[in-house]
């Protein structure tokens, strides 16, 4: 199915059908329940049911809109964050494509409709008290009895079977040797002599959770879905059509609204909690973490085929489920002593028993936090998730191959691993190190050769055009190679300095020196006390006659050694933060005035910091016009960072799957290490620190391009904090899993720490980019 119509422009249909639609009460009161009442679900089910909209993901054949995923999960979304009350999700999500799928003509006839208008409501009965994440041990028999089954048996956690006219429940048909066989798949009236529904209270004090008894229910033989044993197939089904439900994202993002709301509601002191510089920056660390899972979901949504050998659904609930409760946890740390309260819920509430204090905002918080506590048990407990996901890694022969969309980015990408695979081994990366400058001066020369310089730059200044996702590609197995020349520093920072800053044929002439090799360019901006504000330019630039004199030092200029000519940014007007002031110019090296100390990074690279002193230069040195260089340097640094993520993206996965290859062959107390749960379990959460920084690079990748300005800046700064935070912990894991052999240097896990640790460190850290997110939150600027 092709999607009809802009994204944006079917959200804004959504949002106004609810403007026009949603009772303001209604909203008010779902918004923040715990609990939602069946009779608010049916009255917006009635509502939603008029326009054709009440079966979502529903196909057009069986009554639904005929939606794509994305529009689907675009109206899902929008129903979460206006306050609508929650449509059926049993019906509508589960049920309802089983019977499309599994169901006789006279099922779909009977029980489809009920679904789409509301008036019949379905729960789920699979777990029981000794099968929970086991459903193969589950014990409810079913037994044939002429025209009829009779059911006995107990289903425990069954959500909203107090108000379901319904259940589907897994029992047991038959046996066999696996203990799946045998299971099959039926339909319950909970209104049947012999079923007992017991709500069950739960730590918030409010009802969904039940228990269900059955005592020889009899329900009609027809009531039987697909054939007698084959209920393992269809709850597999039922399971994988849910990739993404899991992950709670539409909930997590209102949860994030929410969170903002109450930050800017409480006060701190003289000022609003939001302002306080620690509470902004845990609000901004879990945005980015939204901004990550929202990445990888919308990719899932809209690329299924993708991850067809990947548990994505595992993947996400695991990510998702922990971070609504870390929401919720900084919800109720901002309301300060009203946590300890307790909001009137379930009987109380619906009774008017009780008393709210504190500030409205208050009310059921802390029953939320409580109650989603589950979140993390109910659909597969979390440790059930990596149990299927480590199962999944060590079968995978290696990593996933991303598919790029576009025929000449993956002629690109082929060409790349081509030639790392080929001539950049470890005994090449060991001869240009110990070969110095001129080996390294040679290497990119051989960079230029293969066009990697030029794949990023536009067409009409000698480039190939394919920007930032040309670059990305680039970028990312340079990681895994652990290439040394520098790629990011001296291409794209340098490139795109020129090609946003420069005019004219001094543009054209400098981008030419730069794709062909001939000059190395690197760029001399920040200052040791700049500590990665772009604005902070502390060097000054005098006029001298006809030219200029250039005073001040510059720290950590990539390529150090390498460069023939640099970019040097120097103040020209204003203060050393001020935002205007600051300008551009071109410095051929050796150059008398400029003191080179050169060094290398941890990751034996070449840098090095300068020092000016009285350097003259002449008037054509300057790049642009003087004075406006800042919003070249955020451009340039912007996309540089994008390719630096991109390269950490790289050097993670290769970390990764030594990591997996270590475990899977290391043997300790006669058994292979991957046969330990606790460090397969270890091993899932670096795929899943991976694949979130993933999800966020391949976001920033596809918009930084189009994106300007504050809004660009934000999401690279997004970008940065998770990929570093990522990072950190599958490098530094990919050490521990590996024992003491991980921390020698002649092994080569080490080394993609060491990559990973400068990637964090340059063009700002974690805390760095978080602090700016965190500002841009309580509106005290970003820069």
């Amino acid at each position: 199915m092709t999607q009809r119509r802009n994204p944006e422009e079917f959200r804004a249909e959504i949002r106004d059908f609810f403007a026009q639609n949603l009772p303001a009460d209604m909203a008010r009161r779902n918004r923040t329940a715990v609990h939602q009442t069946k009779e608010d679900a049916q009255a917006w089910i009635s509502v939603l049911a008029r326009k054709g909209w009440s079966v979502p993901s529903w196909p057009a054949e069986f009554g639904g809109p005929g939606w794509t995923p994305l529009e689907s999960y675009i109206f899902e979304e929008e129903c979460m964050l206006a306050g609508a009350p929650w449509i059926n999700i049993q019906g509508v999500y589960l049920i309802g494509p089983v019977l499309h799928a599994f169901g006789t003509e006279e099922q779909k006839r009977r029980y489809l409709p009920g679904i789409i208008d509301g008036t019949e409501f379905w729960a789920q009965g699979f777990s029981e008290p000794n099968s929970g994440s086991d459903l193969a041990s589950l014990r409810t028999r079913a037994v044939r009895d002429g025209d009829e089954y009779v059911i006995d048996g107990q289903k425990i956690w069954t959500t909203g079977a107090m108000d379901s006219d319904m259940l589907f429940c897994l029992v047991r048909t038959g046996t066999g040797e696996k203990a799946h066989a045998g299971i099959s798949f039926i339909l319950v009236p909970t209104h049947a002599k012999g079923v007992t529904v017991r709500p069950i209270k739960s730590l918030d004090e409010g009802y969904s959770l039940c228990e269900v008894f059955f005592e020889s229910v009899r329900v009609p033989a027809g009531n039987l879905v697909g054939a007698e044993g084959q209920g393992w197939e269809i709850a597999r089904f039922l399971l994988a059509g849910e990739r993404i439900s899991g992950a709670d994202l539409p909930r997590n993002k209102r949860n994030l609204e929410i969170l903002k709301e109450i930050a800017s509601a409480e006060r701190a002191g003289s000022g609003r909690l939001i302002d306080d510089p620690v509470h902004a920056s845990r609000i901004a660390a879990l945005e980015i973490d939204l901004i990550a899972l929202e990445a990888s979901i919308i990719d899932i949504v809209t690329n299924e085929a993708k991850y067809d050998n990947v548990p994505v659904a595992s993947l996400v609930k695991l990510h998702g489920s922990e971070l609504m409760q870390s929401l919720l946890k900084l919800e109720v740390d901002a309301l300060g002593p009203y946590a300890a309260a307790y909001y009137p819920q379930g009987h109380d509430l619906a009774e008017g028993r009780g008393i709210a204090p504190g500030p409205g905002h208050a009310a059921n918080v802390t029953a939320e936090y409580m109650y989603r506590r589950a979140a993390t048990i109910y659909g597969g407990s979390n440790e059930i998730q990596k149990n299927i996901v480590s199962k999944a890694l060590f079968s995978m022969a290696g990593p996933v191959e991303q598919p790029l969309g576009d025929d000449d980015l993956q002629l690109l990408a082929r060409s790349v691993e081509q030639f790392l695979d080929r001539d950049y081994g470890h005994d090449r990366r060991q001869a240009l190190i110990a070969g110095g400058r001129d080996a390294q001066r040679q290497g990119w020369n051989g960079l230029a050769e293969l066009g990697w310089l030029a794949a990023g730059l536009p067409e009409e200044a000698g480039g190939l055009g394919g920007g930032a996702a040309a670059v990305a590609v680039i970028a990312e197995r340079i990681g895994r190679g652990l290439v040394l020349e520098p790629y990011v520093g001296c291409a794209v920072l340098a490139g795109k300095l020129i090609e946003v800053a420069a005019e004219g044929e001094r543009r054209r002439s400098l981008l030419e020196e730069l794709a062909s090799g001939v000059s190395v360019i690197g760029v001399a901006h920040d200052e040791a006390a700049a500590r990665s504000r772009l604005a902070h330019v502390a060097a000054t630039a005098a006029r001298k006659g006809d030219g200029w004199v250039l005073n001040g030092r510059k720290i950590m200029v990539l390529g150090g050694a390498l460069c023939d000519r640099l970019l040097v940014s120097a103040r020209t007007a204003g203060g050393t933060t001020d935002r205007a002031g600051i300008s551009l110019f071109v410095v051929d090296l050796p150059a008398k005035g400029v003191a080179l100390q050169p060094y290398r990074t941890i990751d034996q690279r070449l840098a090095m910091d300068i020092e000016l002193t009285d350097l003259q230069l002449p008037a054509e040195a300057l790049v642009g016009e003087a004075g406006s260089a800042l919003a070249a340097l955020e451009t340039a640094y912007d996309h540089a960072t994008v390719a630096l993520c991109a390269e950490a993206i790289g050097a993670m996965e290769r970390a990764f799957w030594i990591a997996r290859d270590y475990l899977s062959t290391r043997k300790q107390f006669g058994s292979s290490l991957s046969q330990f749960q606790v460090l397969r379990h270890r091993l899932v959460d670096m795929y899943v620190e991976l694949e979130m920084g993933r999800a966020i690079v391949n976001r920033a990748v596809s918009s930084v391009d189009a994106l300007e300005g504050l809004e660009r800046r934000l999401l690279v700064a997004a970008m940065k904090a998770r990929v570093g935070r990522a990072g950190h912990f599958v490098g530094t894991q990919a050490i521990q899993l590996h024992g003491g052999i991980g921390m020698t240097d002649e092994y080569i896990v080490g080394h993609y720490l060491k990559r990973l640790h400068v990637a964090d460190a340059l063009f700002g850290n974690t805390h760095f980019h978080t602090a700016l997110r965190a500002a841009a939150l309580a509106g005290t600027g970003a820069d």
